[in-house]
C-alpha cells in the first residue's frame, strides 16, 4: 500500500515537471494579441545556488532570435526560496501564429561557466490576431495602463474639482451675500491704498524747504484723502467749513472718537491756512512759520487722525 502511495505521487510530481528540473511555463496574459507587452514565466529547481539577476543578457540563447516575430524587452532571474529559482522573459510579439525562443543557457547568462550547463528550452506560444476566425470587429480595447501614483492624482483632482463645484453653487445661492462681500473686499482695499499714499505724500511735503508749500501739500494731501476714504468732493471746502461738512456726510452716526478725529483736521488746516497766507504781514511774519520741528508734530497729527477714521467701530469701543 505504501509503495503505491509512493509511485502516485512521484507520477503526479513528475507530470508538472520537466527535465532538468523546469516547471511547465506560464504565459501571463494568457491570450497574447499582436503589439501586446507579455511575460513567458517558468520555474525550476537547481542546486548551482544561481545569483538573481534583474536583467539577463540576450547573448545566451544558444540560437539567433527571429527579431522579426518578436520583441525581447527584459530576461530575468529571481530566487523564489532554497535551489528554486523563475526565469522570466518580457516579449512584444509582431507575428499572429506560433513562437518559440531559442535554447536559453542560464549558467551562461550568469556567468556560472564552471557548474554544467542548464539550458532553458521554451515551448509554443499561441499569438492570436487582433481579429478571431470568422469576427469581423475588432477586440475590445485594452484598459490604458496608469503610471504609479497617477490613481491618487486622478483622486486629488476629483476632490478639488467637487470641492471648486460646491464653492462655486454656494457663492451662486447666496449671490447676494457674495457681492457685498466683493464689495467690501474692493472698498477695503481700496482704502488701505488711500492711506498709503496719503502717508506718503505727508513725508514729501515734509522734505519741501519753503513752510507755505510744505501747509499747502500737507492739505492737498488731507483734501484728497478725504474726498476718497467718503467718495465727497473736499477741494474746495473752507477750513471753518470742513467739520460741518464731515457731519453732514456721515449724519453725525460715527462714533466720538471719528468726530473728534475730523474736528482735529479742521483745526490742524486753520494753523495750516495762517502759514500759508498770513506771511503777507509784516506783524504775523515770525508766526506764520513752523516752529522748532512743528512739522513733524502736524504730520503726525494728520496720520493719527486717519488712523482713527481706518480704524473700526469694534476697537475702538475697546480701547475706550
Amino acid at each position: 500500500m505504501k509503495n503505491r502511495i509512493l509511485l502516485l505521487s512521484l507520477l503526479v510530481f513528475s507530470a508538472g515537471i520537466y527535465a532538468d528540473g523546469f516547471s511547465r511555463p506560464v504565459l501571463i496574459p494568457q491570450n497574447v494579441y499582436i503589439g501586446d507587452t507579455a511575460e513567458y514565466r517558468c520555474s525550476f529547481n537547481s542546486s548551482y545556488n544561481l545569483p538573481e539577476a534583474d536583467s539577463l543578457p540576450l547573448s545566451a540563447f544558444t540560437e539567433p532570435a527571429d527579431i522579426s516575430a518578436y520583441s525581447l524587452k527584459k530576461i530575468s532571474l529571481v530566487k523564489d526560496g532554497v535551489n528554486y529559482y523563475t526565469l522570466s522573459i518580457i516579449f512584444v510579439p509582431w507575428k499572429t501564429g506560433e513562437i518559440i525562443f531559442p535554447p536559453y543557457n542560464i549558467t551562461a547568462a550568469v556567468d556560472m561557466n564552471e557548474v554544467p550547463e542548464l539550458v532553458f528550452y521554451s515551448e509554443p506560444v499561441s499569438v492570436s490576431s487582433l481579429l478571431s476566425p470568422g469576427d469581423r470587429n475588432l477586440r475590445e480595447p485594452a484598459p490604458p495602463q496608469l503610471l504609479p501614483g497617477t490613481t491618487y492624482g486622478i483622486y486629488g483632482f476629483l476632490l478639488l474639482f467637487i470641492a471648486a463645484a460646491a464653492l462655486i453653487i454656494r457663492l451662486i445661492a447666496d449671490r447676494k451675500k457674495t457681492a457685498f462681500f466683493l464689495r467690501n473686499m474692493r472698498l477695503r482695499m481700496r482704502y488701505r491704498k488711500n492711506r498709503r499714499l496719503t502717508q506718503r505724500r505727508l513725508e514729501k511735503a515734509l522734505r519741501l524747504e519753503s513752510d507755505a508749500d510744505c501747509a499747502a501739500s500737507m492739505q492737498a494731501a488731507m483734501r484728497t484723502y478725504m474726498q476718497v476714504r467718503f467718495d465727497e468732493n473736499f477741494s474746495n471746502v473752507l477750513s471753518g467749513d470742513f467739520l460741518r461738512k464731515f457731519l453732514d456726510i456721515t449724519q453725525n452716526l460715527l462714533s466720538d472718537a471719528k468726530n473728534e478725529a475730523a474736528g482735529d483736521i479742521a483745526a490742524v488746516f486753520t494753523r495750516l491756512d495762517f502759514i500759508r497766507y498770513a506771511r503777507v504781514s509784516e506783524a504775523c511774519m515770525k508766526t506764520a512759520e513752523f516752529s522748532q520741528e512743528e512739522r513733524e508734530s502736524v504730520a503726525e497729527r494728520l496720520l493719527k487722525a486717519v488712523g482713527i477714521l481706518e480704524s473700526p467701530e469694534t476697537e475702538e469701543h475697546a480701547d475706550d
